[in-house]
């Protein structure tokens, strides 16, 4: 960059102090949902979104690895992988409901296993 291309930068950058107030919000909302979707899916977070009652609701997302064709055997495979997709929901922070965006899986798997996954 030639000198005077560089000065020309310099010179013209003004900084101006923030002046308006600073109001902050009360934070990510007042009840937390964390989401597993399957990596697929293109509107489960929009859909889930659209049915919050209100900005009370903050919803988290992670994704789950899902194998094609749909079948009962490649249902199963997401088994071990709901922990790792759950831990990645807001470590460390409160969830009140967690939420896993796959009835078929959770049919082939038993709602059990589906929750001990989830919990682990």
């Amino acid at each position: 960059m030639s000198s005077a291309l560089s000065s020309s930068i310099e010179t013209d950058f003004v900084s101006n102090p923030l002046t308006a107030p600073t109001i902050l919000d009360n934070g990510p909302g007042r009840y937390r949902i964390g989401l597993i979707a399957l990596a697929s899916d293109y509107v489960v977070e929009r859909d889930f979104m659209n049915m919050r009652p209100s900005d009370d609701v903050a919803i988290y997302v992670s994704r789950i690895l899902n194998v094609n064709p749909c079948t009962v055997e490649n249902l199963r495979t997401m088994g071990p992988r709901l922990a790792d997709a759950a831990s990645l929901i807001i470590p460390d922070g409160r969830l009140d409901a967690m939420v896993y965006c796959c009835t078929s899986g959770t049919a082939a798997m038993g709602y059990d296993t589906v929750a001990d996954n989830i919990r682990t």
